[in-house]
């Protein structure tokens, strides 16, 4: 349920240029989040709290990976 919830609140987060190794994902407060992409569709990390402290650890994605996955076109399961 939280993953879905995540998935949802994606669409309110304005991500940066795609095309580098870290993704910048912006939410409606302005707060900035690093989004790592490493090694290809599947493989993100995020420097946001909620990553670090639940999403990361429950090994799903948090609404700024949601993001770029969404903005890159990687809709497939994973994280």
């Amino acid at each position: 349920q939280k993953s879905h919830e995540r998935r949802e609140r994606s669409k309110e987060i304005v991500v940066g240029d795609t095309a580098g190794s870290a993704v910048t994902a912006t939410d409606p407060n302005g707060n900035s989040y690093s989004v790592r992409v490493d090694g290809g569709p599947g493989n993100y990390e995020c420097d946001c709290p909620d990553y670090r402290y639940r999403a990361g650890r429950l090994q799903i994605s948090c609404k700024h990976i949601w993001a770029v996955r969404e903005a890159v076109g990687d809709v497939s399961g994973g994280l």
